[in-house]
């Protein structure tokens, strides 16, 4: 079942527009708000945790250095949302 929700959310990724591609360089960026989120450490993060609150939860923790995205350019740390749509068995885990 764990797999099936990990497959959920990439898909879910790629769906929003999201590529998930490992950077050789620091210096490989295209200058939009999301490039510093390393999805590999969201993934890992996903695969540690015991329930999708705690993964909420761990997401958006200081201390975890993970969540840097400012989309709205305000100065501040968003907020990311982690969401559970249900269609019978099968789950897709949103992060809005």
């Amino acid at each position: 079942m764990k797999k099936f929700i990990l497959a959920s959310i990439l898909v879910g990724f790629f769906a929003a527009g999201s590529s998930i591609i490992a950077q050789e360089k620091q210096d490989d960026y295209l200058g939009l708000p999301g490039d510093n989120l390393n999805l590999y450490a969201v993934m890992k993060m996903f695969q540690e945790s015991k329930t999708l609150e705690e993964f909420e939860r761990n997401l958006n923790d200081e201390k975890s250095n993970i969540n840097n995205l400012d989309l709205n350019g305000d100065g501040l740390i968003d907020y990311i949302r982690v969401i559970d749509n249900v269609d019978g068995d099968v789950h897709n885990i949103v992060l809005q």
